[in-house]
């Protein structure tokens, strides 16, 4: 009888402290692909970074450089803390 008390006390306490644990994780980031067809220019202007190279986006020039000739691109994702926490995301 005695046993079994430790035995389910043990495992509570270990489930306890795994469901802790797993609650203060940040969620994956999941890469966003976008897709170009072949009928389509693509232009992959950075929103953040250079930011002397914006003021002439509307250029010839910029629109040039900034073709891309993949047929599939990765949008970049950066974290933005909103949370009071370390672990709010």
């Amino acid at each position: 009888m005695k046993k079994n008390v430790i035995l389910v006390v043990t495992v509570l306490v270990a489930l306890f402290i795994v469901l802790m644990g797993s609650g203060c994780n940040k969620p994956f980031d999941v890469p966003e692909l976008k897709t170009i067809t072949p009928s389509q220019t693509g232009f992959l202007v950075p929103l953040i970074g250079v930011t002397s190279d914006q003021a002439k986006m509307n250029s010839k020039e910029f629109l040039a450089n900034a073709k891309i000739a993949t047929k599939e691109v990765q949008i970049p994702h950066r974290e933005i803390q909103i949370g009071r926490w370390s672990n709010e995301v």
